[in-house]
């Protein structure tokens, strides 16, 4: 079976003529060709192909492609760049003057992908519909897990009194050296990650490695969500509002349906259920009872949730 390589766009030759190559050949499929390492993810090549001159390339964003199974060849042009490569533990360095060379050590290369931990996205209408009080409840409930925010405008930090940081540059810059992600608390219960701003992929790669992903990421459809995700959690709040709003959300949806969890349902659980069947199309996976204390009652309602 041929083999699922990505590159990393050069402006070096190299590059093109390895793309054209292996198309022509049809010793191998390319499913990507990337600027960034976060593309990488979302076409989930066997081999990806980096060159020497890539300039974000470093230990932790290789570490983080061989954690999920993926062979990782630097290509060369010259000793010194052999050697960088090395240092950052690419599995096999070939040079950029031999193109049949290199298709066929890449396809030589392609390993059987590992099994990733469960990436669990948490999403749901705009409003304050309860997802972070969801995400955090399901990552309290999975051993392991970590609990990332991945909305746009972050929320957890605050949430659970944790201080600010760290940004995206500082993330992506520490994943240059090293494959340890910098920020991770231990606040309710759980490990979470709480970063300013934009997420870079790569961070979520690194840790499905070390085990369970929870990642709140806001309100759909203004957020996009990762392709990688095992499930997908929507929050609905059992409103009239709430409802409306889910169903306008949901018209928007691609691919396979969420699981609701239905929040804030009032004494008549009947009722709303089938006002949630009727508003959505979906039978809700999890319902969770209006409470003063929120937390608790998603911590209940969601005890051995698998989505």
């Amino acid at each position: 079976m041929r083999p699922a390589v990505a590159t990393v766009l050069s402006t070096r030759a190299w590059e093109p003529a390895f793309v054209r190559l292996a198309r022509s050949s049809a010793l191998a499929r390319v499913v990507g060709r990337a600027w960034e390492a976060d593309t990488i993810d979302a076409v989930a090549p066997e081999v990806v192909v980096v060159g020497a001159e890539t300039g974000w390339l470093g230990r932790g964003i290789v570490d983080a492609w061989q954690r999920s199974g993926r062979s990782v060849m630097g290509v060369h042009g010259s000793e010194v760049e052999r050697r960088a490569l090395v240092r950052v533990g690419v599995d096999q360095v070939a040079g950029d003057d031999d193109v049949e060379h290199l298709l066929l050590a890449a396809c030589r290369a392609a390993i059987p992908p590992a099994p990733a931990a469960p990436l669990i996205v948490v999403s749901g209408p705009r409003g304050a519909t309860g997802k972070s009080t969801v995400a955090l409840a399901i990552a309290r409930a999975l051993p392991g897990a970590t609990l990332v925010d991945g909305d746009p405008d972050p929320n957890l930090g605050p949430l659970l009194g944790l201080p600010p940081g760290p940004d995206h540059d500082e993330l992506a810059r520490a994943l240059t050296g090293t494959s340890t992600v910098p920020g991770i608390h231990t606040a309710a219960g759980t490990r979470v990650l709480a970063p300013l701003g934009q997420l870079p992929d790569t961070v979520v790669s690194c840790l499905r490695a070390q085990g369970p992903v929870v990642l709140d990421r806001g309100p759909f459809p203004s957020t996009r969500l990762p392709r990688s995700a095992s499930h997908t959690v929507f929050v609905v709040e059992a409103t009239a509002v709430g409802l409306v709003r889910a169903a306008g959300a949901l018209r928007q949806w691609e691919g396979t349906p969420p699981t609701i969890v239905l929040n804030r349902v009032p004494g008549d659980r009947r009722a709303s259920v089938r006002a949630c069947r009727a508003a959505t199309g979906l039978e809700p996976g999890a319902v969770i009872p209006e409470s003063d204390r929120p937390l608790t009652a998603a911590d209940a309602a969601l005890c051995g949730f698998v989505p």
